[in-house]
């Protein structure tokens, strides 16, 4: 359904720290869960299509998941306005902070991206489709950790669907 681009690219400002400081987002995060979140995301996504006749729920269920498998590394680099986040399995986002691009999806689907860093240590990446969209954000709580919350919304599914993932820093 909504999968994040490959390669995809858009221009603009950011609110980072300066340019010459590195972002404390950046770097290679590991799950703390130990299925990379994967009952997280099942969970959530087994109750947002719940009310689906069950023939459309079973291929709604299958779709979504392939879009969306657990995180167990990734990756930021953020560099001035450059940002760069990679979520494995081909999910790859390559942007330039604040200006919305045209992309494609890992399916080929034509979508519109974003990539903003709301603070030094938050940075949300926006997806819009022709059915509906997914935000993303990540941000680093005191003590380390990262947590990404995952947003998803679309016209044929009867909620929303929202899940948390928690990542320690490798090397931390």
């Amino acid at each position: 359904m909504l999968a994040t681009i490959l390669g995809s690219s858009a221009a603009t400002s950011t609110r980072s720290a300066r340019a010459d400081e590195p972002s404390p987002l950046g770097g290679v995060w590991t799950s703390l869960a130990g299925d990379g979140g994967r009952s997280a995301i099942e969970t959530e996504v087994d109750r947002a299509i719940a009310p689906l006749f069950s023939l459309i729920r079973t291929i709604a269920r299958r779709r979504i998941l392939e879009s969306n498998p657990p995180i167990e590394r990734l990756e930021i680099r953020i560099d001035g306005s450059h940002v760069h986040v990679d979520l494995g399995r081909g999910r790859v986002t390559r942007a330039t902070a604040d200006h919305w691009t045209n992309a494609r999806s890992r399916t080929g689907e034509s979508i519109r991206v974003r990539a903003r860093l709301v603070s030094p240590t938050s940075l949300k990446l926006e997806q819009r489709a022709a059915e509906g969209g997914s935000r993303t954000l990540f941000r680093l709580e005191p003590g380390g950790t990262l947590v990404q919350d995952v947003t998803i919304d679309a016209d044929q599914l009867p909620d929303t669907i929202h899940y948390t993932l928690r990542y320690r820093k490798q090397g931390a």
